[in-house]
């Protein structure tokens, strides 16, 4: 029998959903005693969601303001990026060694989906199969390793991805890219694979500094 999640788990769950799909904004206070009343929830643990939050990356404690939601700088952005970059590198060469074709076929299924999404419009919808996609590509790729470094950078990588997904032209340049990855581990080649996975990061990474100023300022 499933264990029902505890109260600051529900807190914790929500709040990072507020934040990843931008409801709750870089630079937002996060006020214990206003989200309490929201969320119907008494103060601890509220409390100990910020605290976990923070942990991730997602709210940074500021004097004389409290918990607020991360911004990050361009920097750091770069920093989470090129980090995702080498990872996914490496994945999309391992798994061209391994694909199966149910893999290819599941992979095919991830990015049909995401192309409804993107024809009808709802970039955090696109987002949550983008990030299957590549998710599933880790998987295929069989290293236990890999998967527990992205999982500790998954929050950050969402927390990009939530001011990039959006960006003009980025989610059909997206998948575009997808698709060439695709091709790749069709082909069972390791070093195209592993190409066109870097590729995909390098641009997103260029429409980022491209709309840097933009986002910056919350217009996109």
């Amino acid at each position: 029998m499933q264990r029902a999640p505890s109260l600051t788990e529900q807190a914790y769950h929500l709040l990072r959903q507020e934040i990843l799909a931008r409801r709750l904004r870089a630079g937002d206070r996060l006020v214990e005693r206003t989200l309490a009343e929201r969320l119907r929830l008494s103060k601890t643990p509220i409390r100990e969601a910020i605290a976990r939050l923070e942990r991730d990356g997602l709210v940074v404690i500021v004097p004389s303001q409290g918990a607020v939601v991360r911004r990050l700088t361009l920097a750091e952005v770069k920093d989470v990026l090129e980090c995702r970059q080498a990872l996914d590198s490496f994945a999309a060469r391992r798994a061209a060694e391994r694909i199966q074709p149910l893999d290819a076929a599941e992979l095919e299924r991830i990015l049909a989906e995401a192309e409804r999404e993107r024809v009808g419009g709802s970039p955090a919808q696109y987002r949550e199969h983008d990030i299957g996609f590549h998710a599933r590509i880790r998987e295929m790729a069989g290293n236990s390793t890999l998967l527990k470094v992205m999982e500790g950078l998954e929050s950050q990588v969402r927390l990009v991805m939530s001011s990039t997904t959006g960006l003009p032209g980025r989610m059909e340049a997206s998948m575009r890219e997808h698709r060439e990855i695709l091709k790749a581990l069709r082909a069972r080649d390791p070093e195209a694979a592993a190409r066109a996975a870097s590729d995909h990061v390098a641009r997103m990474l260029e429409a980022v500094e491209r709309y840097w100023p933009a986002i910056e300022r919350g217009e996109v």
